[in-house]
């Protein structure tokens, strides 16, 4: 009960970035992004302008997920970024944060995760599945 708060705030950043309409879930995953213009300014108020001093221009005007993307990105159409077909990519390290969210009842959480397993490639966890976490109740 007493970790509940700090879960609540943590799970907010990842479901955002799978299912705020201002953030393409495809850069969901990103190593790093722009929250703020430097260390004295304000955190950005909005996913859409974390998403836009994120990603190059170029790339942010394109449908997300949508072909024009993929091929900017050279990924298959639906694919996320960061080595989506490792298990020690970005994006797998990012499940166990969308498992646990979805599992815990975090609003919209159960979208993101749906999103989240909708993406194009998946790794293959046989041989290493330290983030092969999966929500228990969620389908």
């Amino acid at each position: 009960d007493q970790a509940l708060p700090l879960l609540q705030f943590k799970a907010k950043f990842p479901v955002g970035r799978m299912t705020d309409p201002g953030f393409c879930r495809i850069q969901a995953a990103a190593y790093s992004m722009n929250v703020r213009d430097d260390a004295s300014s304000p955190v950005y108020e909005s996913f859409a302008k974390v998403f836009e001093q994120s990603v190059d221009p170029a790339i942010a005007k394109l449908p997300c997920g949508g072909p024009e993307m993929a091929a900017a990105l050279q990924l298959e159409e639906g694919e996320m970024t960061g080595y989506s077909d490792s298990p020690a990519g970005y994006p797998s390290n990012m499940q166990p944060a969308m498992a646990v969210a979805a599992e815990s009842g975090i609003p919209n959480a159960k979208q993101a995760w749906d999103a989240f397993e909708q993406r194009t490639v998946k790794p293959d966890y046989a041989k290493y599945p330290n983030w092969a976490v999966t929500p228990r109740g969620v389908k």
